[in-house]
């Protein structure tokens, strides 16, 4: 292919530009500032830091001030304020006072080991030089600590560039002494300020007129001090100096504040325990209720449950609510029942609660559990009096106050008492009960360690911004920041603690079941063996495993005998987890219906309820009318063929079987149950006997690949919600509720949809959904983007340097290696990674869309396929593997570092790092079992699986879900890189890690645009301009934006950027802002708009479908783009050549005018290669170019 290299004459013409370019031409932060800025302005930007070291770099200051300027006192303490404020100067006395810090830090905690080496224990020594570093004087040491390291430190810098500005040298002895001068000059300003305040407070000022009397001091002190320590008198000219010193200082510490520094402190001590106890308060107060429910009475005749919260809000209700208990422990009829006659002697027909299984009289144990209660350390009841004050409040009036009998010294409890009050001892026993509730349950929080942040004041964006703007940002914070005031987050921390566990138990169950497929072996019909589910190739086989496991023939038992045992497992890991589940059949194989049938019964079911909204209640043949509408229905064939046919199964199967005449709504309910069984969590399969009159035979599906590998998916995920949340969620669901009670309405909503994503039954939530219809089509849009921009595009080569930028990433190189190393070379530690890892559960759906949109259709069929023949789906499935292995591998290091490594620092973060994997005893021997949840979510979280606390709370909403296609890559990787970037370089000062994301940005990014380059210019047969794809052949040419470029292509941001897929940086913001089926739509159109045009130029020709060929090309992926691209019509390639010319050609103006040559050069290399018949010519780039770019970008500013 042609190369254009650019000749002597235009190298020597470009390294020569911009050598007469005025600084008046310059950007500064953006934009050109132009001579309308006041002199007083220009002198204080001179006078930074900032703008003197930018006259050191180029030889003149960036402002020409007026020759006769003369500052007035305003002006001037103005000016001195200004060069205080540049990001430079900020970041400079940032970097000064930071030191200072530190050695206040230093000095408390030197302080603080001095106490414990006296005796006093660490927690009393801390909490003694906490209450101290109050006091005036203290506080006034750390100001002067940190004050003059922080203008000794801008002190000297200023004065080093004052010099080199002035005499174009720097003297060692004079920055010295500037430097202490200011150091000391920052440490008297610092601690008179301090002092100052103090007194003008105490002497009744408020707090304005206090910091004017600070201010005023420290402007007198520095007025003072600074002419004296250089040996002249003070003078009107220095305070005005000093007062614009002071004013600049301030200001500049109170951006620092505003900019640096974060707004949350987090809540400890006592205040932490009184929210840990409004929640705990708040959550039993809720269960109570329920639980007294939940006991059964008797009066020797008949068993009944109290529904009258008779312990606490209804304590002096007169009458009681009850409803009797049926044999089987269900409820039955309701009745009330005086509370006087309720709680008689049972002599006398009074109830009591029925005796423990052991036969022990619950009401001689009363006083004994009430004891044992009260005297737990937890409570000491008995001791504090509180015992005695609930008693006296049942005696009423009159309770005597007379010493104990059995404990010397101690006041009765009174309880004696009480010894024929039946009801006031149950409410006793209830309360304590309470009490010790609430305490176990603030013991669990500070277990847990649940962090509770406040914060310190609005943030600038909320005072900045319109309520909607902010809102729309609000919303944009993962769910887990959602959280607006702290007395909500121990139970919100709780419930996401709840989802964590639900979910990591589901994928590592999961994994482990299928892990089980992969290992049984099918003796087929002829006699041969086939070892794993997923070797069976042929439908037919895997129809036949499905007959056999449904066939009581000893001969068939024996061909799936290995099978038989894995569905013994699962059955007794659902039974273990508390479901009841149904009776064991020695022939059992799981019904589900065939995927194509129910999503037909679905759309119709939900299409139904479009007409009758009550289809989704109960009951439905005691609707009015109900059954009328579905008839119609019927007839007109407004329903599927399958649908009516199922209704009518249904019917005639229950008409027989209940022996009288079963109407279409009875039908239809039975049919609407039976398949949303199959949507959400509940395992019909497990937990009912199966009914083999639910519905036709035909209707289910016979493959035993596809039937085995759902029903271990729902088991999984059915056992992990009844093991956390309880067979009915009530676990999960009343901690909700707590928090709605609590105040927490819009936190508790989202919680919800957390919750109710996880089980599925949000998919069934009219409000949170579109029409079948519309459904139906946006889920075909999501399944043909993934198909092109996915299977299509060159997102499998970014997908390849994924773990670099994640998991390898966090972890470090070393325990990728040594993972790799046993993986490829030792068996048995290969098969427990894939065993126990549970990374086989994360699917690319979830990864790309955050929901499976339909497992039936072409259109899923295609996106499935061709994301496999792309490899997208293998390197995914690889990187989950790699992430396990290194997670377990960085585990096992950061174990050996928090036990053996001699620096604390060093120990501390490898604890850190293990707790965040759920690991808090170091010395357990960590085994890839019992590693298994924290392989699983280190996986998840760094291969950018769906993590609801982790994305904003629209991402999970299924009508959104469509919308923000993709946007998920580039949010989660991003969010992901920032928390870590936050935990490991800033708060625990590993360099390490920020080294080796610049390796992955560098190398990573290399490869991938290599890679991408080669791919593209293979496609489309020629050399392709796309700056998204360019080699760096030379070395010396890589800088920051390359970097930068070079991050943006690894990964998950490389995929975003392929999908991008665009020559213009304003796409980035156009796909950020717009959904990806908008942009195709987009492109559609205007595919058809150009397609008439051509019509109506060229008439039905040929050329009108190559032409059409060529616009269409972007909604097909890159894949598709470059291919089609070998079709373009000489005129488009002319015409595309003449629009791109135009922009790259201005962009190239404008890297000369900045004196850019690095880039100007690379453009113009990287077009002349790519368009050898329209290359760079020198009249394209010449000072006649220059000057008209120059000219039409004045006319611009002028004339916005």
């Amino acid at each position: 292919m042609p190369q254009y290299n650019i000749t002597q004459e235009e190298r020597d013409f470009l390294q020569s530009l911009g050598s007469g370019q005025s600084g008046r031409n310059e950007k500064l932060y953006g934009f050109i500032p132009g001579d309308w800025l006041p002199n007083w302005v220009k002198q204080g930007y001179n006078q930074s830091i900032e703008g003197m070291a930018q006259q050191v770099i180029k030889g003149e200051p960036v402002f020409t001030i007026d020759q006769d300027y003369d500052p007035n006192m305003l002006e001037d303490v103005a000016s001195t304020v200004l060069s205080f404020l540049t990001p430079t100067d900020l970041a400079t006395m940032v970097l000064g006072g930071g030191v200072g810090g530190l050695a206040v830090k230093a000095s408390t905690k030197k302080a603080v080991s001095q106490l414990v080496k006296s005796g006093l224990k660490k927690e009393v020594a801390e909490a003694q030089v906490a209450k101290t570093s109050t006091r005036v004087l203290n506080q006034a040491r750390a100001r002067a600590v940190t004050g003059a390291t922080g203008l000794g430190f801008y002190s000297g810098l200023q004065s080093a560039l004052g010099q080199q500005v002035t005499d174009e040298d720097i003297s060692f002895t004079r920055t010295l002494k500037d430097t202490v001068t200011g150091a000391a000059l920052g440490a008297g300003t610092g601690a008179l300020g301090v002092v100052s305040r103090s007194a003008a407070l105490k002497r009744g000022l408020t707090p304005a007129q206090a910091t004017v009397a600070e201010k005023g001091a420290e402007t007198a002190l520095f007025g003072t001090a600074g002419p004296v320590l250089e040996g002249e008198l003070p003078s009107v000219e220095s305070y005005i100096h000093a007062a614009g010193v002071i004013g600049g200082l301030s200001l500049s510490k109170a951006a620092q504040k505003r900019m640096f520094k974060p707004k949350m402190r987090e809540v400890e001590g006592a205040e932490l325990e009184a929210i840990y106890r409004e929640s705990a308060e708040a959550k039993v107060e809720r269960l109570t209720p329920k639980r007294l429910q939940q006991e059964v009475w008797t009066n020797g005749k008949n068993d009944v449950a109290i529904m009258t919260d008779w312990v606490n809000t209804q304590r002096n209700e007169p009458m009681l609510s009850i409803r009797k208990v049926n044999k089987d422990g269900t409820l039955g009829e309701s009745s009330t029942v005086p509370k006087k006659e309720f709680f008689k002697p049972v002599n006398e027909g009074g109830y009591r609660l029925k005796k423990t299984k052991e036969g022990v009289d619950v009401d001689a144990k009363i006083q004994r559990r009430t004891f044992e209660l009260a005297n737990k350390k937890e409570l000491d009841m008995v001791k504090n009096g509180q015992l005695k004050q609930i008693v006296d409040i049942e005696l009423g009036e009159g309770a005597p106050t007379k010493p104990s009998k059995r404990r010397k010294g101690e006041v009765s409890t009174n309880y004696e008492l009480l010894k024929d009050n039946y009801e006031a001892r149950q409410r006793i026993l209830r309360q304590v009960e309470k009490r010790y509730a609430v305490e176990k349950e603030i013991i669990r929080f500070q277990k847990i360690g649940i962090p509770i942040y406040e914060a310190s004041g609005s943030s600038l964006f909320k005072k900045a911004l319109p309520g909607a703007v902010y809102d729309v940002l609000v919303g944009l914070k993962p769910l887990r920041l959602r959280v607006k005031d702290p007395r909500y987050k121990p139970i919100f921390n709780d419930v996401q603690r709840d989802y964590y566990t639900m979910d990591a138990r589901q994928g590592t169950l999961f994994q482990q079941l299928i892990y089980s497929l992969k290992k049984a072996t099918y003796i087929t019909r002829d006699g041969k063996e086939i070892k794993g589910l997923h070797k069976l190739k042929k439908k037919e086989l895997r129809e036949q495993l499905g007959e056999d496991l449904r066939s009581k023939d000893p001969e068939a038992q024996k061909r799936i005998e290995s099978y038989r045992k894995v569905l013994d497992e699962a059955f007794g890991i659902a039974k273990n987890s508390g479901l009841d589940v149904a009776k064991y059949e020695t022939n059992y194989f799981p019904k589900k219906i065939n995927k194509k049938i129910l999503r037909i019964i679905r759309n119709d079911i939900e299409k139904f309820g479009n007409y009758d909204s009550r289809a989704m209640s109960w009951e439905l043949n005691q609707k009015a009318g109900f059954e009328k509408t579905l008839t119609g229905a019927m007839r007109g064939k407004e329903l599927s063929g399958e649908t009516i046919q199922a209704i009518e199964t249904i019917r005639q199967q229950m008409s027989q079987k209940l022996n009288r005449q079963v109407s279409n709504s009875e039908a239809f309910e039975r049919l609407r149950n039976e398949v949303f069984s199959e949507i959400v969590i509940t395992n019909k399969n497990l937990e009912l006997a199966r009914k083999q009159d639910t519905l036709p035979e035909m209707l289910f599906e016979q493959d035993a690949g596809i039937v085995l590998t759902d029903y271990m998916a729902q088991l999984a995920k059915r056992v992990a919600f009844v093991e956390t949340a309880g067979k009915d969620g009530s676990k999960v669901y009343d901690k909700i509720k707590t928090l709605k009670d609590m105040g927490g309405r819009n936190e508790a909503e989202l919680l919800y949809k957390a919750i109710n994503a996880f089980t599925g039954t949000i998919a069934l939530d009219r409000k949170y959904n579109w029409s079948p219809k519309t459904k139906g089509i946006l889920n075909d849009l999501v399944n043909f983007q993934v198909a092109t921009k996915i299977g299509l595009g060159f997102a499998t080569i970014p997908n390849l340097t994924q773990p670099f930028i994640s998991s390898v990433l966090k972890a470090g190189y070393a325990p990728f290696f040594k993972g790799t190393y046993r993986m490829v070379t030792d068996k048995e530690y290969r098969n427990a990674i894939k065993q126990y890892a549970g990374a086989g559960s994360l699917e690319l759906h979830q990864m790309i869309a955050g929901f499976n949109p339909a497992e039936v259709g072409w259109t899923s069929w295609m996106a499935d396929k061709i994301t496999k023949v792309s490899l997208f789906q293998g390197v995914n499935r690889v990187n989950k593997i790699v992430s396990a292995y290194t997670g377990y591998e960085a585990a096992l290091k950061w174990q050996k570092i928090a036990q053996t490594s001699k620096v604390k620092a060093r120990r501390d973060w490898a604890k850190s790092n293990l707790k965040s994997m759920g690991i808090t005893d170091v010395k357990k021997k960590l085994t890839q079992e019992n590693m298994s949840r924290a392989m699983y979510e280190f996986s998840r979280d760094t291969q950018l699986q769906k993590n609801v606390f982790r994305e904003p709370a629209f991402f999970n909403d299924p009508r959104m879900q469509p919308f923000v296609l993709f946007k998920r890559f580039g949010y989660r990787q991003a969010e992901w890189v920032g928390r870590e970037l936050k935990k490991e370089v800033f708060q625990n000062k590993n360099a390490a890690f920020a080294l080796r994301l610049g390796v992955a940005g560098m190398a990573g990014g290399t490869f991938v645009q290599w890679a991408k380059r080669a791919l593209s210019d293979f496609l489309a047969g020629k050399d392709v301009y796309d700056e998204n794809y360019k080699i760096l052949v030379e070395g010396e040419e890589y800088g920051l934006n390359d970097f930068v470029d070079a991050m943006a292509s690894v990964g998950g941001f490389g995929i975003v950027s392929d999908i991008i897929a665009s020559e213009s940086k304003w796409r980035a913001l156009d796909f950020a802002v717009k959904p990806a089926v908008a942009q195709d739509a987009s492109k559609a159109y205007t595919t058809l708009q150009k397609l008439l045009a051509d019509m109506d130029t060229f008439g039905p020709d040929w050329v009108v479908g190559q032409r059409a060929l060529r616009n269409v090309a972007p909604v097909f992926g890159s894949v598709g783009r470059r291919l089609i691209s070998r079709f373009e019509t000489e005129g488009q390639r002319k015409n595309y050549v003449r629009y791109r010319f135009g922009a790259i050609r201005s962009r190239v103006l404008d890297y000369m005018i900045d004196e850019n040559d690095r880039m100007a050069k690379r453009l113009i290399r990287e077009w002349n290669n790519s368009f050898p018949e329209r290359p760079f010519m020198y009249d394209d780039i010449g000072p006649e170019a220059i000057n008209d770019r120059l000219m039409n970008k004045y006319k611009k500013q002028m004339n916005p």
